[in-house]
């Protein structure tokens, strides 16, 4: 999972990567009970994940995103998983906000 730092960044990831990196650890077993979408990746966005995976298409890529330091500290910071299409997003999922 990328940090927030001085510079916005950006990685390429797999599914499998994105998958492990996002899905839910740690819950209570109650918690999980209540909410058994918790046990899937992307947790309570998992429907979100699913779909933008359902877009891929081949030749298409995952990067991982983080907005700059700077945008964290004025609560206006965000990162996530766009699905990128030759030089065009088509899809994201926000995975983090400040």
């Amino acid at each position: 999972m990328l940090i927030p730092s001085d510079h916005p960044q950006r990685r390429r990831i797999t599914i499998a990567e994105a998958e492990a990196e996002n899905t839910p650890k740690g819950q209570e077993p109650e918690r999980v009970r209540k909410f058994p979408q918790l046990q899937k990746p992307f947790g309570f966005q998992n429907e979100q994940w699913e779909a933008l995976k359902s877009q891929m298409q081949p030749g298409d890529d995952l990067w991982e995103f983080c907005t700059d330091q700077a945008s964290w500290h004025a609560l206006a910071g965000c990162a996530g998983i766009e699905l990128v299409r030759g030089d065009q997003v088509i899809a994201s999922i926000i995975t983090l906000i400040s």
